[in-house]
């Protein structure tokens, strides 16, 4: 399974377009760690599942229609998403910080955050703790994260 990792959006229509286009034809699941900012409806109707976390720019209104959201192909989780996807156990969050908790855990095979915009992949034993970078582009090119469940490979991607 080839799961999509992306965080912070904040509101790039164009560039969570151009993702959406990539991710609906090579990947089975979208996981987005945070700062969606407005849930537009371009985020309601994806052809694969998305797994959605809480940023802490998603507030009041956001939060409403993410919730009614849920049941369609989107699942939100707050304050963090833990699901199980091809045999893999994947926490998911927006605060780094919390993810590395996550990790110490040893739960998981993946733990997936956002919040600083900064792409960045590390193993921790048998746990990957892994930042898709920014959809948004504020600090540069826009990124997100590929995760390879059969390989349990992680790959960060410019979009």
């Amino acid at each position: 399974m080839k799961i999509a990792i992306i965080s912070d959006s904040h509101d790039n229509k164009k560039n969570i377009e151009a993702f959406r286009k990539i991710a609906e034809k090579k990947f089975d699941a979208v996981i987005h760690c945070g700062d969606l900012c407005a849930p537009f409806p371009m985020w309601f109707d994806w052809k694969i599942p998305m797994y959605y976390t809480f940023g802490n720019i998603d507030q009041g209104t956001a939060y409403e229609m993410m919730k009614r959201a849920q049941g369609t192909k989107v699942q939100v989780f707050k304050p963090f998403g833990e699901i199980e996807l091809d045999g893999k156990k994947i926490a998911f969050i927006h605060y780094p910080e919390l993810a590395f908790g996550l990790v110490c855990t040893k739960k998981y095979d993946a733990v997936f955050y956002g919040h600083n915009h900064t792409a960045k992949k590390e193993k921790h034993e048998n746990c990957w703790l892994v930042n898709p970078g920014e959809l948004a582009a504020f600090k540069g090119k826009p990124t997100y994260a590929i995760y390879d469940t059969k390989a349990n490979e992680v790959e960060i991607k410019e979009l």
